[in-house]
């Protein structure tokens, strides 16, 4: 059995921040740690970063909106279709975009970051633990951070 993940982590914002660009949904009384937060919408504040977990959907229009002024790293994993990738914003545009599937680049976008040429990929290809690594090296949080963290799941 698979899992999917996707996630973004937006700059000097807060939870609240995220919650009223959704604008339909309202933090409950559950809190969960990471892996239940995968398959929820749910959300955590790790320092500087806010840190929304979509149900495995990606939102790039969010991104975008929420990347204005500030910066936005964005992952989806998803074990199932061996599929990778992240998308890094700055001040609302695309920096760096980088998605592969069964090992085959399948969307790259921008320059490579200095983060990706330094991270030897798995022989198996590219995996979490890799997506995770850039992630780490470009915004200083990691998959520790990530596992940590205890996220309050959105309701409508």
């Amino acid at each position: 059995m698979g899992w999917k993940a996707a996630a973004l982590l937006v700059e000097n914002r807060t939870t609240a921040d995220i919650v009223r660009e959704i604008d339909v949904f309202r933090p409950g009384s559950r809190e969960v740690e990471m892996v239940e937060a995968w398959y929820e919408l749910a959300v955590a504040q790790i320092g500087a970063w806010a840190v929304f977990f979509s149900g495995g959907k990606r939102h790039p229009d969010l991104i975008a909106t929420l990347s204005k002024d500030t910066r936005v790293f964005a992952f989806d994993l998803n074990s199932v279709y061996t599929s990778y990738g992240f998308d890094y914003f700055v001040d609302g545009r695309c920096v760096r975009s980088a998605h592969y599937t069964e090992r085959e680049c399948v969307r790259s976008e921008g320059p490579m970051l200095a983060a990706e040429r330094k991270l030897k990929v798995p022989k198996w290809g590219h995996d979490d633990d890799w997506v995770l690594a850039v992630m780490h090296r470009v915004i200083g949080v990691g998959a520790g951070d990530l596992e940590e963290a205890t996220y309050t799941v959105l309701e409508p």
